[in-house]
């Protein structure tokens, strides 16, 4: 039996550590193929309404200092971000298309796996589980038993010009209230 191009005897997964949270949102796994390094899979994890609320409400700050540079076309940045307390951590993640250069995403998760937000630029619009169709930007917010799955329109009042990145990214990060955001300059051909 075929499983992703492998058979299944030749597939396994390595479990992290067990998660406490309860239901269903997504939590990764390393799989190997072969005995290689293949790919990430995802299983389901689910968070209340009123923690997913309460981690987007949350104040979080970048762990470090470095100087970091947003990525470029067919580039990715990953920011480790913590709560004021230090009680939870949460990630930054900012992928660029390679051919559209406007098209990005940008998302905030906690606890690795969870995101709470995402906004997605200059892509395909997005079909929520309602059937209703939502055009690109669209920000994702964590809901419930559908996790990420859920798209509203961008509010032009936080997002006034999406086909801005770098201002559109910072506008991101004040929506996910990253109230002491990572030092992020722009390349020079970005």
């Amino acid at each position: 039996m075929a499983v992703g191009g492998c058979r299944a005897a030749e597939r396994s997964l390595r479990r992290p550590g067990t998660n406490a949270t309860r239901g269903r949102a997504r939590q990764w796994y390393d799989v190997t193929v072969k005995g290689r390094f293949s790919r990430q899979a995802m299983a389901d994890i689910d968070i209340t309404q009123a923690e997913a609320d309460a981690l987007i409400a949350m104040e979080k700050q970048c762990v470090d200092d470095k100087r970091l540079v947003l990525p470029g076309p067919g580039e990715q940045l990953a920011v480790s971000l913590t709560s004021l307390d230090k009680r939870e951590s949460s990630m930054l993640d900012v992928t660029r298309a390679q051919i559209k250069l406007t098209k990005a995403t940008y998302q905030n998760r906690a606890r690795q796996a969870i995101i709470l937000m995402r906004l997605d630029l200059d892509g395909p619009p997005h079909r929520n589980p309602d059937d209703k169709e939502i055009p690109c930007p669209h920000p994702h917010i964590y809901r419930e038993g559908y996790a990420d799955k859920w798209a509203v329109p961008a509010p032009t009042n936080i997002y006034p010009d999406p086909t801005d990145l770098f201002p559109t990214f910072e506008a991101f990060m004040r929506h996910c209230n990253i109230t002491v955001p990572p030092y992020i300059q722009l390349e020079l051909f970005s």
